[in-house]
């Protein structure tokens, strides 16, 4: 994998009585920074070759925005382990994927891809809603035994106003 783009979901609704954390939604500014956030990953020719999703309704509200604003499909896996896991568990799903994809997006949740992005960059990065950190393969030199693995390429942070609708 040459490219990791790790993101968070976009903004959600606040969790009503009765509702589960996993069933909350995304606001209207939510569904609009994902729209946007798909729009920077095209603009910038960030398009993913697999998608990783939490299962929880507010990140797969984001990838629907994403894929609507890249305006190409893409094959996505709904993985538990982004909701329910910690980095190490995301660390060891990277190390699943197929050696023939370049790109990935993984989009999770708070603070776990903060944790997840500094486990791989060595930088503690902040991820406001529908932020996408873009990584580049670090390639290492012979007996550079550092351990981290990425560099960061570029950054999106959804503007407060990206509601588009």
């Amino acid at each position: 994998m040459k490219h990791l783009l790790l993101m968070r979901h976009a903004t959600a609704l606040e969790k009503v009585p009765g509702q589960t954390d996993l069933d909350r939604d995304l606001s209207p500014l939510g569904h609009g920074q994902a729209l946007t956030a798909g729009l920077w990953l095209k603009e910038k020719n960030l398009v993913p070759d697999l998608i990783f999703c939490s299962p929880a309704v507010r990140t797969q509200s984001t990838l629907a925005g994403v894929l609507a604003g890249l305006g190409v499909s893409v094959p996505v896996q709904t993985e538990r382990d982004i909701y329910h896991g910690d980095e190490e568990d995301m660390k060891h799903l990277l190390d699943t994927i197929d050696p023939a994809v370049e790109t990935l997006l993984l989009i999770g949740h708070n603070p776990t891809i903060g944790y997840l992005a500094q486990a791989l960059t060595g930088r503690r990065l902040l991820f406001s809603p529908a932020t996408i950190l873009s990584l580049t393969h670090k390639v290492k030199e012979e007996g550079d035994n550092n351990a981290i693995d990425f560099m960061v390429q570029d950054r999106f942070i959804a503007p407060a106003d990206s509601f588009l609708g």
